[in-house]
C-alpha cells in the first residue's frame, strides 16, 4: 500500500492561502449579525435558535479545516456569550453549558497499538431461553480497540431479543468467556456482544454455547480454507480539507433523502440553550458554511463546489441552505448515483430478503483512525453495514461534520451504482455503528466497494458479499 496516512495537517496545500484573521473577522461579523437580531426581535426565541446554531456551526467548520484553532473561536464564543447575558437574551443558568462546549470536545483518542483483527463468520448457532426460541447467524468474530467482539443477526423477525447473559465460550486454551451487550438490537434482530475477560489474540477457536445444556458451536478463528483477503489499496487525496468538509455534507444530504422532521431544526430549548440532540443533517446554515470557508481563503473563489451543492439541494427540494450561487450542472459521480434513487417519482425500493452477508475486513488506519467492517444485514427496513471505529476521529461519525472531519463511507456495489451512508444508531462507549446504506442493496449484489475518504487519504476496499 505504501502511502502513509499521516496527520493531515502536516500537508502544505491544506493550509495553503488561508488567512486566519480574515477568518476570525468572518466569525465576529456574523456574531455581531446575530446580537443585533436578538436585540431587535427579543421575544424571536425561535429565530435566535436558528441564528446560534448557525454561528456554531461556521465556528466548527472554521475549526475542522484548520482556518481557526479551538482557542480562537473559543474567545469568539465566549464574548458571544457574554454579550448575549448583558443584552438579558439569557442567563448563565440558562445556559446548561457555555457555548465554547457546544463545539465538542477535541481532544484526540489514540488507537491501541494492536492491529484489528476480524474472522467472518457464518455459523448458524441455536438460541433456547425461558421465552425465546429461534436461530442467530454469527456475521464476524473481531477483536479491537474495544475488546474482542461477536456480531449477530436473527435468522426470523420474530426473534427480536436474546438470552446473551447465558451465553458463554470456551477457548482452545480451556479459558471461558462470557457475554455483555454493546450493540443497538433492531428487528430483525442485530447483537454486538462483547467477551469478558478479553481473550488472547491468538486463539485458534472458540467454542460458542448459547444455550445452557446444549452441544456448542465451533468459531475457526484459523480456517485453512479462509475466503481470500479483500482487494484494498490506499492513495492520497488532493482536494482540500474545505472541499472534503463540503464532500461530507452532501454525502449526508443524499443519505439523509430529503426528509427533515420540524423538530430537528429547533435545535436547543427555549433560547437554544439546552442541546436536545446534535446538530440536524439538513442544509440550514451551508450558505453561511461556504461563506466562511471562501472569506477565509480555505476554498478557492473558483471553487465548483458551492455551485454543485446549490444543485444538489434544488434536486432533493431542500430549501433554507442559504447558497446563492446557482446550481452547477455537472455533479461527482457518487452524487449522482444516489440521485438516480431520488429522482423516481415513486421511488421503488430495492428488492430485499431477510438476510445477512458474511463481510469482514479491517481497513488500514487512515488519518490515525480505524475502521473495522463486522457484517452486513438487509431487511424490509433497509441494509445496514455494522462497523466499529477507533482512533482520534472515530467518536464524530455519530456528529456533526463540521466539528472533525471523520471519513466518509461511500459505497459502490458489483452493478455499478453508488450509495452513501448515515449513522441510524450506535454506541458510544464502544463505538460500534449501524450505516444504514442508502438506497439499500439488492441481495443479486456479488461484491462492494468500500470507499473510506479522510483528511489525507482514502482507502478502497472490494469486499465479496457471501449471502445468507
Amino acid at each position: 500500500m505504501g502511502l502513509s496516512a499521516g496527520d493531515p495537517r502536516a500537508r502544505a496545500g491544506d493550509t495553503g492561502g488561508m488567512d486566519r484573521e480574515r477568518a476570525e473577522t468572518f466569525l465576529r461579523l456574523m456574531v455581531e449579525a446575530e446580537l443585533r437580531r436578538v436585540t431587535a426581535e427579543p421575544e424571536d426565541r425561535a429565530a435566535h435558535a436558528g441564528g446560534i446554531a448557525r454561528v456554531i456551526r461556521v465556528a466548527r467548520a472554521l475549526t475542522a479545516v484548520a482556518a481557526l484553532g479551538d482557542e480562537d473561536v473559543g474567545r469568539v464564543l465566549d464574548d458571544f456569550e457574554l454579550a448575549l447575558v448583558g443584552r438579558r437574551m439569557a442567563t448563565p443558568a440558562q445556559y446548561g453549558r457555555d457555548l465554547r462546549s457546544l463545539m465538542g470536545s477535541s481532544s484526540p483518542r489514540q488507537p491501541s497499538a494492536a492491529p484489528d483483527r476480524v474472522v467472518p463468520g457464518g455459523q448458524v448457532i441455536p438460541v433456547r431461553g425461558d421465552e425465546v426460541s429461534g436461530e442467530v447467524t454469527l456475521l464476524s468474530y473481531a477483536q479491537t480497540e474495544s475488546g474482542a467482539l461477536l456480531t449477530l443477526v436473527a435468522r426470523r423477525r420474530g426473534l427480536v431479543t436474546i438470552p446473551f447473559r447465558q451465553f458463554t465460550a470456551t477457548d482452545d486454551l480451556g479459558a471461558s468467556y462470557q457475554m455483555s451487550y454493546i450493540g443497538t438490537g433492531r428487528p430483525p434482530g442485530e447483537w454486538t456482544l462483547r467477551l469478558y475477560p478479553e481473550p488472547p489474540r491468538d486463539l485458534s477457536w472458540l467454542d460458542l454455547c448459547a444455550t445452557p445444556g446444549e452441544p456448542a458451536v465451533r468459531i475457526d478463528l484459523t480456517p485453512r480454507n479462509p475466503p481470500s483477503r479483500p482487494e484494498v489499496t490506499i492513495s492520497q487525496v488532493t482536494r482540500s480539507l474545505a472541499a472534503q468538509l463540503l464532500n461530507n455534507l452532501a454525502m449526508r444530504l443524499l443519505a439523509t433523502g430529503a426528509v427533515f422532521p420540524q423538530d430537528v431544526r429547533i435545535i436547543f430549548s427555549e433560547l437554544a440553550l439546552q442541546p436536545r440532540r446534535p446538530f440536524p443533517d439538513t442544509a440550514e446554515g451551508l450558505g453561511d458554511v461556504v461563506a466562511a470557508l471562501l472569506a477565509s481563503g480555505a476554498l478557492p473563489p473558483l471553487s465548483p463546489l458551492p455551485g454543485q451543492l446549490a444543485a444538489l439541494c434544488a434536486e432533493l427540494n431542500v430549501a433554507g441552505h442559504g447558497l446563492t450561487v446557482p446550481p452547477a450542472r455537472d455533479l461527482p459521480e457518487p452524487w449522482l448515483g444516489v440521485l438516480a434513487h431520488h429522482r423516481r417519482a415513486e421511488p421503488r425500493p430495492a428488492p430485499w430478503h431477510d438476510g445477512c452477508a458474511g463481510v469482514a475486513a479491517a481497513l488500514p488506519e487512515l488519518d490515525r483512525t480505524r475502521l473495522t467492517i463486522l457484517g452486513l444485514t438487509s431487511s424490509a427496513d433497509g441494509t445496514v453495514l455494522h462497523t466499529h471505529a477507533s482512533g482520534e476521529t472515530c467518536h464524530t461519525y455519530y456528529g456533526p461534520p463540521e466539528r472533525h472531519l471523520a471519513p466518509a463511507i461511500w459505497l459502490r456495489d458489483s452493478c455499478g451504482c453508488w450509495h452513501a451512508t448515515r449513522v441510524g444508531s450506535y454506541h458510544e462507549g464502544d463505538l460500534t455503528m449501524r450505516l444504514e446504506v442508502v438506497p439499500p442493496l439488492s441481495p443479486d449484489i456479488a461484491w462492494i466497494e468500500v470507499l473510506a475518504t479522510g483528511r489525507s487519504a482514502e482507502v478502497r476496499a472490494t469486499l465479496p458479499l457471501r449471502w445468507q
